[in-house]
C-alpha cells in the first residue's frame, strides 16, 4: 500500500489572507517501510503577503529563497494530485489545517480539488498513554529520533511517516474513516491558569483542544470508541459529554 504524506509551510494561519510557501510530499510504501518518491518545492505566489520575522525564524524560509527557487502554485498542485492518485490515502499532521490551505489554493486557481481519503497523524493514531504531547518535535523524540530541520515541509513529512509506520496502518485508516463524534471535557476552570495541576492539564494530555469562542475543551473521536475513551477519562478524574449532532 502507498500513503502520500504531505505538509505545507505557510505565511500564517488564515486560509483567506495567507498562502503556502512550501509544499513537501513523500510517497511511502508500507510494504517496504520506506519512501519511494519525494517532492519538495518552495512556492512563489503573486498574492503572498510579506513574510513576518516570526515565520522566517520558525521555518528558516526567507523571501529571497522563494523569489529565486519558488515554483508557481499550479505546478505544485498538479504534482500533488498526480502523487495523491497513486496513493490509497493522504496523511498530514493536523490535517484540517493543511486541507484548508490546499483547498484555498485550489479555489484561487479556479480548479476543483479532488476528493481523497485523509489521515491525520495527530488524531488518528492511538499513541501510548504516556505520550503526552502530539507535536512532531515531541513525537519524534518520544519515538527515538530528532528532526534536523523542523518546520520545513519535506523533513516534517518524513518525520511524520517514520512515526506513523511504527503503528498499524490498517488501524490508522480505520480510525480515520470511522464515524466520528465530538466530545467535550468538563473542566472545573477551563480557561484559568494556576500553578496547580488542573483539569485542563489532564484534558490536554488526552488530546482535547481549547475552543476559545465557546470556552470549552473538545476532541473528535470515533463513535465506537467513546465508551472506552470516557472510562479512561473518568479514571483520570475528568467528566465528558458527547455532543449530539456533531462530529463528521
Amino acid at each position: 500500500m502507498l500513503i502520500l504524506g504531505i505538509d505545507t509551510e505557510t505565511t500564517g494561519l488564515s486560509k483567506d489572507k495567507d498562502t503556502i510557501t512550501e509544499l513537501g510530499m513523500v510517497l511511502w510504501s508500507t510494504k517496504h517501510r520506506s519512501p519511494v518518491k519525494i517532492y519538495n518545492e518552495l512556492i512563489k505566489n503573486d498574492r503572498q503577503p510579506e513574510l513576518t520575522p516570526f515565520i522566517t525564524k520558525l521555518t528558516g524560509i526567507q523571501q529571497p529563497m522563494i523569489d529565486k527557487f519558488g515554483v508557481c502554485p499550479k505546478e505544485a498542485l498538479t504534482t500533488f494530485v498526480d502523487m495523491a492518485m497513486e496513493a490509497s490515502a493522504v496523511m498530514a499532521h493536523n490535517a484540517p489545517f493543511d486541507i484548508r490551505m490546499i483547498e484555498a489554493e485550489f479555489k484561487h486557481q479556479k480548479v476543483p480539488m479532488p476528493s481523497f481519503t485523509w489521515l491525520d497523524s495527530q488524531a488518528d493514531i492511538e499513541y501510548p498513554e504516556d505520550c503526552k504531547h502530539k507535536n512532531l518535535t515531541y513525537l519524534g523524540a518520544y519515538h527515538g529520533f530528532v528532526n534536523p530541520f523542523p518546520h520545513r515541509a519535506v523533513t516534517d513529512v518524513l518525520s511524520m511517516l517514520k512515526i506513523a509506520d511504527k503503528y498499524a496502518w490498517e488501524e490508522t485508516i480505520a480510525m480515520a474513516t470511522s464515524e466520528k463524534v465530538t466530545v467535550r471535557a468538563i473542566c472545573a476552570k477551563p480557561w484559568e491558569d494556576t500553578k496547580e495541576v488542573k483539569d485542563t492539564d489532564i484534558a490536554k494530555s488526552f488530546g482535547f483542544k481549547f475552543h476559545a469562542g465557546k470556552k470549552e475543551w473538545v476532541k473528535e473521536i470515533p463513535d465506537a470508541s467513546f465508551k472506552e475513551f470516557n472510562k479512561k477519562l473518568q479514571e483520570a478524574g475528568i467528566r465528558a459529554v458527547r455532543l449530539k449532532g456533531q462530529g463528521s
